[in-house]
C-alpha cells in the first residue's frame, strides 16, 4: 500500500486503529508495505500507520492481539516544526512518544495488547518503528530494520511493558548523535516486573547505545553480537559514570524495587566498538548501574576502545559473574 508520498493531516490518530472496548480481538497482515506516508507537525501527534489499543477487561490472555508477517514498511517520514523547548519537553516526558509507525496502547486496567512481528522489514524511516505504552508484550522475529529513526528517539521504544522477545533479527544504522536514539529504549515501570530476551540478534552502526534499560527489568541476551557501535553524545544525560556513555548496553536501575533488576549476557560478541572515542573518559561498552545481578558468560570483547564492563554504584545487594571471557586489545573491567 503505497500513500503516494502524500502528507497525512497532523492530529489523525492513525491511517488504521484496531481497538477494542468489549471482547478479545486479533488480526493478521500479511504480504503487505506500507510506502510513501509524510506528516509534518509542531506538536509531535504524528499519526500512526497502524495504532493498536486494548480496552478490555473480562481478564483474558490478550484483549487485542496483532500479528505482522512479511509486512514492510519503507520510505515513511516524520517532519517536526516545533521548538527546540518543546522537543525538550517530549524528550524529558515519561508519555508515549507519538511518532512511531506501529503504536501499542493498553489502557489502565485493561487487558494486555500483543504484538507479533516477523520475517518483516523497517527500512529508511524517518520514525520510530514501534512504540508502546502499558501492559504490551511484544514478540520480534526474523525481523530487519535498517536506518529506522526519528531524530533523539529510540528505533523501538515501550514504556512500562511487560515481555520482550527479540529473536533472529537485525538491527542495522542509526546516525542520530543522541543517547535516546537506540535501537530499543524500554522504561519499565517500578509498579511491574518486565522481562526482556534478546537472542541470535545483531546490533551494528549506530551513535548511541544500541539497548537501552531504564528501570527494573530482567534482560537476558544470548548470541547477541554488538559491532561498530559509538556513543560520542551521552555526557549530557544525567546517568551514571560509564552507563551514559556506553556503547552497547546501557542499563540504570534507580529506585529499589520489590522485583530486581538483572542482566545475563552469554556466547555474545562485542567487536569494534567506540572507534574514534578512545581518548575520551567515562566510555564502556556495557555499562550498568542499581541492578541485583549481573552475568557476563562465554562472550568475547575485541578491539573495542573503551571499559568492556564498568558496573557503577548500588544501594543493593549485587551479585556479579564473570565467567570464559575473552578480551582482545582493551581489557578493562570498572566496579
Amino acid at each position: 500500500m503505497s500513500f503516494g508520498s502524500s502528507y497525512m493531516q497532523a492530529g489523525i490518530k492513525s491511517a488504521f486503529k484496531i481497538s477494542s472496548t468489549s471482547d478479545p480481538i486479533e488480526v493478521r497482515f500479511e504480504h503487505m508495505a506500507f510506502t510513501g506516508m509524510y506528516c509534518q507537525s509542531t506538536t509531535e501527534a504524528f499519526p500512526a500507520i497502524l495504532f493498536v489499543e486494548s480496552g478490555v477487561t473480562q481478564g483474558s490472555a490478550f484483549g487485542v492481539k496483532v500479528s505482522l508477517y512479511e509486512v514492510t514498511f519503507e520510505d515513511n517520514g516524520y517532519y517536526y516544526t516545533g521548538s527546540a523547548a518543546a522537543r525538550q519537553e517530549i524528550r524529558d516526558s515519561q508519555e508515549l512518544i507519538n511518532a512511531a509507525l506501529v503504536v501499542g496502547y493498553t489502557n489502565v486496567g485493561a487487558d494486555q495488547v500483543q504484538i507479533e512481528v516477523s520475517n518483516s522489514l523497517f527500512s529508511n524511516n524517518n520514525a520510530i518503528g514501534v512504540a508502546t505504552s502499558g501492559d504490551v508484550v511484544g514478540s520480534y522475529k526474523l525481523m530487519g530494520v535498517y536506518h529506522t529513526f526519528y531524530d533523539e528517539f529510540p528505533t523501538f521504544y515501550s514504556l512500562a511493558p511487560q515481555n520482550i522477545t527479540i529473536l533472529e533479527c537485525a538491527f542495522n544504522g542509526n546516525s542520530y548523535n543522541n543517547p535516546l536514539a537506540s535501537f530499543l529504549y524500554v522504561n519499565a515501570s517500578v509498579d511491574t516486573p518486565c522481562y526482556v530476551s534478546i537472542y541470535a540478534s545483531g546490533f551494528k552502526q549506530a551513535t548511541s547505545p544500541a539497548l537501552r534499560f531504564q528501570g527494573p527489568i530482567a534482560v537476558n541476551v544470548t548470541e547477541g553480537y554488538f559491532s561498530t557501535l559509538t556513543n560520542n553524545a551521552g555526557s549530557g544525560e544525567k546517568l551514571p559514570l560509564f552507563v551514559g556513555d556506553a556503547f552497547a548496553i546501557s542499563y540504570n536501575e534507580v529506585e529499589t524495587t520489590s522485583f530486581a533488576g538483572s542482566l545475563l549476557i552469554e556466547k555474545s560478541e562485542f567487536t569494534d566498538n567506540g572507534a574514534g572515542e578512545e581518548f575520551r573518559n567515562f566510555t564502556s561498552v556495557i555499562g550498568a548501574a542499581g541492578f541485583s545481578s549481573l552475568q557476563v558468560l562465554d562472550t568475547d570483547f575485541i578491539n573495542n576502545h573503551g571499559v568492556s564492563v564498568a558496573v557503577m554504584g548500588t544501594q543493593k545487594m549485587l551479585w556479579l559473574l564473570l565467567k570464559m571471557l575473552i578480551f582482545l586489545i582493551t581489557v578493562e573491567l570498572v566496579f
